[in-house]
């Protein structure tokens, strides 16, 4: 397996555990999704089947009446008729969505069923029966209720808010409104009669103990769910109080009206209306306790949702870094690798040349650095060695066929090749061709000059004695020449430093009568600019005087404004209510007055600053006025003092430049003089000498000659053509 399989494996391998547990957290919380959604379904049944819950008491208690002789309710007993059986429909229609989920349709079909088989006999039956089929009715409808809390998850919700909602939504409202709705059925078919019995008294009392029972208890959850969330106080709390309210108004209208009265005097209908307003009451808590339940379930649901979202991401991202790093090193390791197995290709073909390509800076490009530096010390050695083997069998060639030219054969001439001793062979062979060359012309001048040296030999011996004498002469007649050129010389030389030096001087002079004069004009515009400047300053400090009188101005209004400003406020508060509004204005000036005068402090102690600088400015430009003129002055002075020096220096250069004209003149004479007889008695001397020393020189000659003849006898040349 590739390293790059490798490694990819490694990190899959490690992130496999990682993943893993993502995954457990990501089902794990997507249960927890399904149960809310499951727990909302159950929410959407619940709601609906409410009002069919809500409906069948209604129907119940006025078919009491109507049993009980209350005729006037029939026509309210034939609409709540209706309203059930289109509850009914509704309910058919959510439990087609929703049945299948929640198991609801079985149980839903045997409510339909018994309902249809009730309806028709709700007022044919007795009283006894009629109110036993609508409760058995009512109690399956309970027993559904609690079915779909149980199928949708509702009774083992999590939450402390949530949990408590529920409980009190599928048990304790559900009981205490059947309960109400069994004293408002009962109590209504009492005062239709106008009679209770012994056993009517002990049912109605067990029923109020019961409502009053469920109301602490459903009250006891409703305050836990707001303990857990605060947020459903201002859903709950008030709510909760009207509907506990209603519930004790009709309970102690049942008390009082129908338990305890000797002698009833309510109307069943006031009875059943009284009721049926306590019941709705305690239906808008149970709305309300699902709404809140809805709400809660939803933000759950969104939480979760969330929260398996970004595991997800978190997964994802996990998955993307692993196989981005695998990627990443993979890449890194495989890259620098690849090039070093390229390098070991390349070395296996021969290429001694091929260095490996450093692509990362971990072990494996130190390894690739290391291999390049290896490799560079064996090819040296490799070229060194075979470098040094064919230099020496090209020099020991070269040896052998050079030899002989060591004892005079210049015959020989050595190979040339391409190795690295071709270029010696080609330059030995020119050298030995040279060689023959010389060997040939000596041979021929010696046979010359041992002939003509001979009789050149006693003509110079006769000049040397005449040469002599008049070299004695001469040189006594240069020495005198020469220490009047001398002489000459010095003069000419002092007299053109001096000219030089005049020349300088003058020169000198004119650069400082120009600068002087440079100066006075400079002087001049300083003094005229600083005039001007002064003046400007001094029209400046004038002009902040004026602004001081201005910014005093200003202080003054502001001063008469916040007088005017209390005066508004006064006039304002004598006015009453209907000066408040000027009041208002009249504080609003008053604020003005106070941040114009706080500024025009500010404005006034700035111009005192600027006057106090502008003040000094002025004598400083006064002084410095006097300076330049002061200056002036002198810049004249010294400019008439140049102008002198100018005509001085001029009049002294003319002077030293006509000496040093006339010195040259004679130091050019008598250098030539003195040349003409050092060069004569030069010759003179070289003569004498020459011709003797030419005489021995002729005379060694003849004998080099014929040592030399005797020396190049020993070469072996070849033939001349």
């Amino acid at each position: 397996m590739k390293i790059a399989w490798k490694l990819i494996l490694i990190i899959v391998l490690m992130a496999v555990p990682t993943v893993f547990a993502v995954y457990l957290f990501v089902v794990d919380t997507q249960d927890d999704i399904a149960k809310a959604d499951l727990e909302n379904v159950a929410l959407e049944y619940l709601i609906d089947l409410r009002q069919f819950f809500q409906h069948v008491p209604q129907h119940r208690g006025t078919a009491a009446g109507v049993i009980g002789g209350d005729t006037t309710q029939r026509a309210s007993l034939q609409r709540l008729a209706a309203t059930v059986n289109n509850d009914l429909v509704t309910l058919a229609e959510i439990d087609a969505e929703l049945g299948a989920r929640l198991d609801t349709t079985e149980r839903f079909e045997q409510l339909r069923n018994d309902w249809k088989d009730l309806e028709p006999r709700a007022t044919s039956l007795s009283g006894p029966e009629s109110f036993a089929r609508h409760t058995t009715l009512i109690a399956d409808t309970m027993a559904l209720m609690r079915h779909i809390a149980n199928t949708g998850k509702l009774v083992s919700d999590p939450d402390v808010d949530s949990s408590h909602l529920i409980t009190a939504i599928v048990e304790r409202i559900p009981d205490v409104a059947e309960n109400m709705g069994v004293l408002r059925g009962l109590g209504n078919g009492i005062a239709a009669r106008g009679v209770i019995t012994l056993d009517e008294q002990i049912r109605l009392s067990e029923l109020i103990a019961r409502i009053r029972s469920g109301v602490v208890n459903i009250d006891i959850n409703l305050r836990a769910a707001i303990d857990a969330n605060p947020e459903l106080e201002a859903e709950l709390m008030q709510v909760l109080t009207d509907s506990t309210g209603g519930v004790e108004s009709f309970l102690r209208l049942a008390e009082t009206r129908i338990l305890r009265a000797e002698v009833m005097t309510v109307p069943a209908a006031d009875y059943f209306a009284a009721g049926t307003e306590a019941i709705d009451r305690f239906f808008v808590l149970y709305d309300a306790s699902l709404t809140s339940t809805q709400r809660v379930l939803a933000e759950r649901s969104s939480r979760l949702e969330f929260l398996r979202n970004l595991q997800l991401g978190l997964a994802i991202g996990l998955a993307l870094v692993a196989l981005g790093l695998a990627f990443f090193f993979q890449r890194g390791i495989t890259r620098q690798i690849d090039a070093i197995g390229a390098f070991f290709g390349q070395v296996g073909i021969g290429n001694f040349e091929a260095r490996a390509d450093v692509t990362s800076t971990d072990e494996l490009g130190d390894l690739a650095t290391n291999l390049n530096a290896t490799f560079d010390a064996i090819r040296d050695l490799l070229q060194t060695q075979e470098d040094k083997e064919k230099l020496q069998s090209s020099i020991q060639k070269l040896l052998i066929e050079v030899s002989d030219v060591a004892d005079g054969d210049l015959t020989v001439e050595a190979e040339v090749t391409e190795e690295v001793t071709g270029a010696i062979a080609d330059s030995f062979n020119y050298m030995i061709d040279q060689l023959r060359q010389i060997i040939y012309s000596v041979q021929d001048t010696t046979l010359q000059v041992s002939s003509a040296a001979t009789e050149v030999q006693a003509t110079t011996e006769h000049l040397a004695e005449g040469s002599e004498a008049q070299a004695e002469q001469i040189v006594n007649a240069s020495s005198a020449v020469d220490e009047l050129a001398l002489s000459i010389q010095q003069v000419s030389e002092n007299a053109t430093t001096a000219a030089t030096v005049a020349e300088q001087a003058t020169v000198n002079a004119q650069q400082g009568t120009s600068s002087v004069g440079q100066t006075i004009t400079g002087m001049n515009a300083i003094r005229q600019q600083v005039q001007e400047t002064s003046k400007r300053i001094k029209r400046l400090g004038e002009s902040s005087q004026e602004i001081g009188e201005i910014v005093g101005l200003i202080g003054d209004i502001a001063d008469r404004t916040s007088i005017l400003a209390l005066n508004a406020s006064i006039q304002a508060a004598m006015a009453g209510e209907a000066g408040r509004g000027f009041a208002v204005v009249a504080e609003e000036v008053e604020r003005l007055a106070e941040r114009s005068a706080e500024a025009t402090k500010r404005i006034s102690g700035l111009i005192k600053t600027i006057q106090s600088e502008t003040s000094e400015a002025v004598a400083a430009m006064e002084e410095t006025t006097r300076e330049v003129v002061s200056g002036s002055g002198l810049a004249n002075e010294a400019g008439q003092a140049l102008a002198e020096i100018e005509a001085v220096s001029n009049r002294l250069a003319e002077i030293i430049g006509s000496i040093s004209m006339s010195a040259n003149q004679q130091a050019r004479g008598s250098e030539s003089v003195a040349r003409a007889m050092n060069e004569i008695s030069d010759v003179t001397q070289q003569t004498a000498a020459g011709t003797k020393q030419a005489a021995v020189s002729i005379r060694n000659l003849a004998e080099m000659a014929d040592d030399l003849r005797g020396s190049v006898s020993t070469f072996k040349l070849p033939g001349r053509a």
